[in-house]
C-alpha cells in the first residue's frame, strides 16, 4: 500500500486483503474441525495410538496452523495480513469514516436488493463498534488498541514459527504450543477479524465463536469407525493402508 496510492486503491487493497483474511480463518477453522475429528478417531483405537500415523498427522497439522496464524500477523508491506489492514486504517483513517464506509457498499454492490436507506441502517450498525465519539469518524485508538491485541494472540505462534520451522537449522529450541493454546488463538483471531471483514465488504458472521468454521456436507469421519476395535494384538501396517 503505497502513500500515493489515491482512495479508492487502498479501498480495494483493503477488500483484497479481507478476502485472503476470511479465506486464511475459514481454512485454519477448517483444519482444526477435521484434526479433532481425526483425534477422536485415533484416540479410541489403542492399536492406531501405537503406530507412527498419530504423531505425524499432528506434526504436520501443528506446523500448518502455526504457519497460517504467522501469516496474519505478517508485517511486509507486499502482504494481505490482519495486521497490515490494521495498519492502514490507522495510517488513512479518513478512508474509513462513515460516509467513506457506506459509499465503499454501495460502489459494490453490497447485500444486494436493499434499498439505500435500509442500506445506510445496517452500514450504521456495523459502523457503531468502530466509531468514534462523533459516531461519524473513525476511532484510531480502537484500531491500535485492536492491532496490539492481534500481536499478543500470534506471539506464541510467531516465536514456535521462528524457532522450531523457519530457522530450525541454526539452533535446537524448546519452543512449543500445546493444540489448546494454538486453537485458542484460532478462535482469538478469528473473533477480532469478523467486525472488520463486516466493516470493509459488509458481509457478516455470528459472533458466536467459531461461526467462522465451515459446515461439514458428509459425516464422513464415521471412516475412523473400523478403528475402534482394530485388536492391537493382530495389528499390520497395512491395517491402515
Amino acid at each position: 500500500m503505497t502513500p500515493s496510492a489515491p482512495n479508492g486503491e487502498r479501498h480495494q487493497e483493503a477488500i483484497a486483503t479481507c478476502e485472503v483474511v476470511e479465506h486464511t480463518i475459514i481454512m485454519l477453522q477448517s483444519d482444526r474441525q477435521t484434526f479433532e475429528r481425526f483425534r477422536d478417531g485415533a484416540t479410541a483405537s489403542e492399536a492406531v495410538m501405537t503406530t507412527h500415523f498419530p504423531p505425524a498427522i499432528a506434526r504436520w497439522y501443528s506446523q500448518t496452523m502455526l504457519n497460517g496464524l504467522r501469516r496474519l500477523d505478517d508485517r511486509d508491506e507486499r502482504s494481505h495480513s490482519l495486521w497490515r489492514l490494521f495498519h492502514g486504517m490507522i495510517r488513512y483513517p479518513d478512508d474509513w469514516t462513515f460516509d467513506a464506509v457506506f459509499a465503499l457498499w454501495r460502489q459494490a454492490g453490497t447485500i444486494c436488493n436493499r434499498d439505500p436507506e435500509m442500506l445506510e441502517f445496517l452500514a450504521g450498525a456495523t459502523y457503531e463498534w468502530a466509531a468514534d465519539s462523533s459516531g461519524r469518524a473513525l476511532s484510531v485508538a480502537r484500531v491500535k488498541a485492536d492491532r496490539d491485541k492481534l500481536v499478543e494472540i500470534i506471539k506464541g505462534a510467531r516465536h514456535v514459527v521462528n524457532k522450531t520451522i523457519a530457522h530450525a537449522d541454526r539452533k535446537a529450541s524448546a519452543a512449543t504450543m500445546t493444540f489448546k493454546e494454538l486453537h485458542d488463538a484460532i478462535y482469538a483471531v478469528e473473533d477480532l477479524a469478523k467486525r472488520y471483514i463486516a466493516l470493509v465488504t459488509g458481509r457478516g458472521y455470528s459472533l458466536e465463536p467459531g461461526s467462522m468454521t465451515p459446515v461439514e456436507q458428509t459425516p464422513w469421519h464415521r471412516i475412523f469407525e473400523p478403528w475402534r476395535t482394530l485388536d492391537r494384538r493382530s495389528y499390520k501396517p497395512r491395517d491402515l493402508c
